[in-house]
């Protein structure tokens, strides 16, 4: 009789803490990508230059704003030998800076934990489960006066 009454506490016990049930909710999140490039793309346009010197001499010098050429006659041999010479010269250059910016969006699942109350009793239940719980705290008490008296008599 004890073994019955201690398992059937256990199993009410047991019955009445599964309340609540955990739910996986996918939740979706936006990261975003942010790409910067910079392109640099330069053009440099020299200045035309042209300059034009006839001399008697064996040699000739001529020289613009970038270059020096230098040409040489050489009469034994009959040629004519020319050098260009580039100067140090620096030309200034606008650099001009393109940027792209890309944004992307990702959708990352993320499982987010819920708690919710499942079989929720409505008010005609928690009514008769009250009245059930006192039914039961009075029999449990006439049940124990009676086994009390029992074992008064007994002796």
């Amino acid at each position: 009789m004890k073994r019955l009454f201690f398992l059937a506490a256990v199993c009410l016990l047991l019955i009445s803490c599964g309340g609540t049930r955990i739910i996986h909710v996918p939740v979706e999140s936006t990261v975003t990508v942010r790409e910067v490039v910079r392109d640099t793309l330069v053009h440099v346009q020299l200045e035309r230059e042209y300059v034009r010197q006839m001399s008697t001499d064996t040699i000739s010098v001529v020289g613009t704003r970038y270059a020096t050429s230098t040409a040489i006659w050489h009469s034994e041999r009959a040629i004519l030998e020319h050098t260009i010479e580039n100067r140090d010269v620096e030309i200034p250059v606008r650099v001009q800076y393109v940027e792209i910016h890309t944004e992307s969006e990702i959708q990352i699942p993320f499982p987010v934990y819920i708690a919710t109350e499942v079989n929720v009793l409505t008010r005609w239940q928690r009514f008769r489960l009250w009245i059930g719980n006192i039914l039961l705290i009075l029999a449990v008490g006439y049940g124990g006066y009676k086994v009390f008296k029992l074992k008064r008599l007994k002796r």
